[in-house]
């Protein structure tokens, strides 16, 4: 390839006219000396072509003839690098060097009259030879009017940043789930350690209490199934709160009755932190003990009805316990532990106000606490 000053634009064909540096790049080659001879022979497809290349602002270059000799626009000049501008009018294996073994078999396929695409390859162009790079690029035979392959017009966008973004976005997905794997296996083994030591705790109770009259050990037996129900619910959520119908549900269960109704649950969805979940459950499993024992679940006739309602503000929520159909209430002369728990000891637990009303009808209980 032989160079001269370059031309005046006056003095150079009206299709190399403008281009920016890869235009005036290819205005200083004596294409004289070259295979395809001198510029004013040039076919009209050949001028037609480097019109809308030296034209585009997409990265684009041109292969033409045997040879493949390589034009190429402004748009390509970043990611040809340090190849340009002595790429520019070679033929195309020796102006991509090392690279021209990745996209040969592809290059003789457009040749072959064939159009290649592909999406996000690695391919080493001229942005650091150290460097990863990623394209999208396509290869289209050129035809001249007869039908024959002449050239081949390639494309390419620069995917790296995306690429890379895309991997960054990866790994940190992975890193995510290793850590969540990992949680999962520290709540597992809580889980595991929790259970055994309720279990160790049950087993210790009744060897204890072998000698206490039966209805309190029951009682405090009771006591410790019941918080175990409620680690296990906790345990499906992997201890991250639960619903309150859940709570509710699994703190009754032991009183459900097949094909009998005798309690139910209405109100919104709420989800409930461990702590007032925990403090919840233990509280109804002491109302329904005591409704077992004295109020609408002592006989074959009385219902419990747990309602509740979250005022307009969406921070507080109103909790009511409701027994009828029992037999008639009586005052107790003094509170016992579970009476104690659920005024006193509830009332701290969930920051809120426990009140309880011994009505004939039925006994009452309403809760109102902070959600929040």
């Amino acid at each position: 390839m032989t160079l001269h000053a370059p031309l005046a634009m006056n003095h150079a064909p009206d299709f190399l006219a403008g281009g920016g540096a890869s235009g005036a790049a290819m205005r200083v080659i004596d294409w004289s000396a070259t295979s395809l001879g001198h510029t004013e022979s040039w076919p009209q497809t050949l001028r037609t072509c480097l019109r809308t290349l030296l034209a585009s602002h997409q990265p684009m270059w041109l292969w033409w003839g045997p040879e493949l000799v390589q034009f190429y626009n402004d748009a390509l000049i970043p990611i040809l690098g340090h190849r340009h501008p002595a790429g520019m009018g070679l033929p195309a294996a020796r102006a991509w060097g090392d690279s021209w073994d990745q996209i040969a078999e592809r290059a003789g396929a457009a040749i072959q009259g064939h159009s290649c695409y592909f999406e996000a390859e690695p391919l080493a162009m001229g942005r650091g030879a150290a460097e990863e790079s990623y394209y999208t690029f396509s290869l289209s035979p050129v035809r001249e009017e007869g039908g024959a392959v002449v050239g081949v017009i390639g494309i390419i966008t620069d995917e790296t940043d995306q690429v890379r973004s895309s991997q960054m976005l990866a790994l940190e997905i992975e890193h995510r789930r290793r850590i969540e794997r990992h949680q999962n296996l520290l709540l597992d083994e809580l889980n595991h350690r929790v259970k055994n030591s309720l279990a160790t705790v049950q087993a210790m109770a009744m060897q204890t209490l072998k000698g206490v009259d039966a209805p309190a050990r029951d009682t405090f037996l009771a006591r410790l199934f019941a918080l175990s129900a409620q680690h296990d619910l906790l345990t499906m959520d992997n201890w991250e709160g639960a619903s309150l119908e859940g709570v509710i549900r699994r703190a009754l269960r032991p009183w459900r009755e097949e094909g009998s109704t005798r309690f139910t649950a209405d109100g919104p969805a709420v989800h409930l932190d461990t702590k007032r979940a925990l403090a919840l459950g233990m509280g109804f499993h002491e109302l329904a003990t005591n409704a077992a024992r004295y109020g609408a679940l002592s006989n074959a006739t009385g219902v419990v009805a747990v309602s509740w309602e979250i005022a307009p503000d969406g921070k507080t929520l109103k909790l009511t316990w409701r027994e009828s159909g029992g037999p008639p209430v009586v005052h107790p002369r003094q509170r016992g532990f579970g009476l104690r728990l659920i005024e006193h000891g509830l009332g701290r637990e969930l920051g809120g106000m426990v009140r309880l009303d011994f009505a004939a009808d039925g006994l009452a209980c309403e809760w109102i606490m902070k959600l929040e």
